[in-house]
């Protein structure tokens, strides 16, 4: 079990950034085609839309996974025409980092354990903004 709070403190002290100010990390290589969101604000992301829940839309850019907030949204061109979306669990962090897996353990009034493909990252209650669990909000922790 202490390994899990070593990584936690890890993960509290690195430095987080949204979408990366680049454009693209291979300026001569095509942008990949996929969905396409139109913000509110008439701002274009392209982008692949790969999970939703009730809240938000779970979008992945350039290989960074970001939640979108559906009240943000104007609309949303969708590549192929899938009709159902993954609602896998997310954890939203207080700054805005998305981890989007599987909640594989829980400690109630401590820390919620979820599996990012082969990695598992620990989520101290201080540090949640929102929780999601196959697409529905889990009340606010106490």
């Amino acid at each position: 079990m202490w390994h899990f709070r070593i990584i936690a403190l890890a993960l509290t002290f690195m430095a987080f950034a949204p979408f990366s100010k680049v454009r693209h990390v291979c300026p001569r290589c095509p942008l990949p085609q996929g969905d396409l969101i139109v913000l509110m604000s008439k701002a274009r992301v392209p982008c692949r839309v790969i999970a939703q829940n009730v809240d938000y839309y779970v979008i992945e850019r350039l290989h960074e996974v970001r939640a979108v907030m559906k009240s943000e949204i104007a609309s949303i061109k969708r590549k192929k025409a899938e009709t159902t979306l993954s609602t896998a669990d997310q954890i939203l962090l207080k700054n805005d980092v998305l981890l989007h897996g599987s909640i594989v353990e829980e400690k109630k009034g401590l820390y919620y354990v979820i599996k990012v493909g082969a990695h598992q990252h620990v989520a101290w209650l201080s540090q949640i903004k929102s929780v999601h669990r196959k697409g529905a909000r889990v009340p606010a922790p106490e």
